[in-house]
């Protein structure tokens, strides 16, 4: 989120709302306060941040839910990998891999690889 974000024409929406909310705490706001000013201010824009990657994933972390329930086809997910049915399961460990990288970008997408970075930050297009 480091360019500044243009809304496109028409009404916004609240993603874009978040994302250009952020943007403006950050960019033209934050700088000029004073220190404890300051960072309740980009406290704010990063819980912003946040709120936006929770809302614009929302739809992938639907589909990886959906992923993991129909690699465990019916089963309780939990109970079926701590039995140990599920090892070795490649979709199942897919599915849950997705699901990690999307939980993970919406709270710290900065130590995600770059590689799965990328992957996340596609499906919030």
């Amino acid at each position: 989120m480091s360019e500044t974000p243009h809304l496109q024409t028409g009404e916004p929406a609240g993603e874009d709302l978040l994302k250009l909310s952020t943007s403006h705490l950050r960019t033209r706001i934050a700088p000029g306060l004073e220190p404890e000013a300051r960072y309740n201010v980009l406290l704010a824009a990063r819980a912003a941040e946040m709120a936006w990657r929770d809302c614009s994933l929302a739809a992938a972390r639907e589909e990886a839910s959906r992923g993991i329930a129909r690699a465990v086809n019916g089963q309780d997910p939990i109970a079926a990998i701590r039995s140990g049915q599920r090892d070795g399961d490649v979709v199942l460990h897919g599915a849950l891999l997705a699901m990690t990288a999307i939980a993970t970008y919406s709270t710290r997408p900065d130590i995600l690889k770059d590689k799965e970075r990328s992957s996340v930050e596609a499906l919030c297009e």
